[in-house]
């Protein structure tokens, strides 16, 4: 597979799509969309389905994001060249598909956190806090990572390392927005 071709159409529109995405629903703007998107729901353990955080406000936070993201890099890539409005479509359409992939790829983990009873936004102490560390880290690179095997070739071996790279990647990301006080916690 293309490294460059990967880290400018799928690893670098998510990345800062997630982190533009933190500040808009951190923000005031567009409020009426943070409605949980369980709705209050509860499973038949009596508990919410995915928990307050996950909102409609951070979902298409994170579609519409990553789709201007990805469309600002085609941009900026081909400055020398003709844009074609083929090419802005096709870049918005992985863009809103990646950041679609990265939003759906978390709710499984959200849903398990609940009936663990694992608060949102919150984390286990001992092993199994460590065990969500890393699941909540991989779990929108899984969704990313599939959605991008659709779209390109990629051998298993760059799967392997593009899940550690951007769980990597992920980590350092939380930190600094938590450094920045865009996040309630480090990891």
């Amino acid at each position: 597979m293309n490294e460059a071709a990967l880290w400018t159409q799928v690893i670098a529109p998510v990345l800062l799509g997630g982190v533009s995405n933190m500040v808009f629903v951190k923000s005031k703007w567009l409020d009426s969309w943070k409605h949980p998107m369980d709705a209050g729901r509860l499973a038949r353990d009596g508990r919410r389905l995915f928990g307050a955080n996950k909102t409609w406000k951070g979902f298409w936070g994170m579609v519409i994001g990553t789709a201007c993201w990805s469309i600002l890099i085609f941009l900026l890539l081909n400055l020398a060249g003709a844009i074609s409005l083929e090419g802005l479509f096709k870049a918005a359409l992985i863009g809103a598909l990646l950041g679609l992939a990265y939003v759906l790829a978390e709710l499984p983990n959200s849903y398990v956190k609940r009936r663990l009873d694992i608060a949102p936004g919150q984390n286990s102490r001992g092993w199994k806090g460590r065990l969500f560390i890393v699941i909540d880290q991989i779990d929108s690179v899984l969704g990313c990572l599939l959605l991008a095997m659709l779209l390109m070739p990629l051998q298993w071996i760059d799967a392997v390392k593009i899940v550690i790279i951007c769980g990597g990647l992920h980590l350092m990301v939380n930190w600094l927005l938590f450094q920045l006080k865009l996040k309630n916690q480090k990891f």
